[in-house]
Formats: structure tokens, C-alpha cells, sequence
């Protein structure tokens, strides 16, 4: 079985693609920018889902759930939504000028753990998540997931935080 040449230049293409992505990532500026750090709070419009019988159940806060973050310059990510607390939390750059030059992820990402309820009807107690963001007009802006598995984002809020220094 013979592979067509015009397969092999493309196969080659996305390797050197590839190669050239994850090299620029490990070159990124590790700090983050004064303009990342600080207090940020906002009202979010939560929902939460679970799979109590095999189903998913999606449960929606009964009103917008506080988010507050504390993002320090050493990467450290403090704070809470809702009755929640945000825990092993950090915020790294996401992508290089590759990524930003062809609009692939966003500027930054925070992941670790939240740990509690968010609102009363919450019933997942521990949760991995992430949240990719920018920076547009002086807002944090982004979305919060709930990662499930490694296929398994689940989108929790759409974040918009103001910063409150």
C-alpha cells in the first residue's frame, strides 16, 4: 500500500505545525501581567449537571451566584463562587503568538479544584475545573468548565469579572 505524496507533505506539514506550537508554548513568559492581577468579582448565572441514573441532570442556580478571584503575581488563584472555595488553583499563560496569531485558545487559564456547593442545589461536592480567559475592557473574560474527564468539559458559567483593586 503506497501513500500518495501530496498525503505525506500534509502529514509532514502538520507535524512541523505541531512541533512549532508546543515548542512555543514551552517559551512562554511564565509571569503573569500586572493587568491579570487583583481582585476580580462579578454575578454569575450558574447551572451545575450530574448523572445521578445514568442520565445527566442539569440544575440551574435561582439566582446569579457571586464569583470572587484573587489572582496574586506569583500565579496563585484564591477565592470563591458561591458557598464554593477555589482550591490548588493557578493561572498560566495559554498560548504563544502562534496561537494568538491564529486565534487558537486564550491568553490565559486557570485550573485546580473547587471544593464545595456552589448554590443549595448544588450536589457535586469536589470539582475540577478551568477557565480560559482574556483580558477585553478591563474585564476578565471567559468561561468556567467543569472538567469530567478528559473529553468531558462541561460549561458552568460564562464569566465576565470586573476587577475590584
Amino acid at each position: 500500500m503506497r501513500i500518495k505524496k501530496s498525503y505525506k507533505i500534509i502529514f509532514l506539514f502538520v507535524i512541523i505545525i505541531g512541533l512549532i506550537y508546543f515548542i512555543s508554548e514551552s517559551l512562554f513568559n511564565s509571569s503573569i501581567p500586572n493587568s491579570v492581577t487583583g481582585n476580580w468579582e462579578n454575578n454569575l448565572n450558574v447551572k451545575v449537571r450530574y448523572k445521578p441514573d445514568g442520565n445527566y441532570i442539569f440544575v440551574p442556580s435561582d439566582e446569579p451566584v457571586t464569583m470572587n478571584l484573587k489572582i496574586n503575581s506569583d500565579g496563585k488563584v484564591e477565592g470563591n463562587f458561591g458557598a464554593a472555595k477555589f482550591e490548588n488553583c493557578t493561572v498560566k499563560n495559554n498560548r504563544g503568538w502562534i496561537g494568538k496569531k491564529l486565534n487558537l485558545a486564550t491568553d490565559y487559564v486557570i485550573k485546580g479544584k473547587l471544593s464545595g456547593k456552589i448554590f443549595t442545589k448544588d450536589t457535586i461536592l469536589s470539582k475540577d475545573i478551568s477557565i480560559p480567559f482574556n483580558m477585553e475592557n478591563n474585564m476578565l473574560s471567559g468561561d468556567i468548565f467543569n472538567n469530567e474527564s478528559f473529553l468531558g468539559l462541561y460549561p458552568m458559567a460564562e464569566v465576565k469579572l470586573m476587577n475590584r483593586k
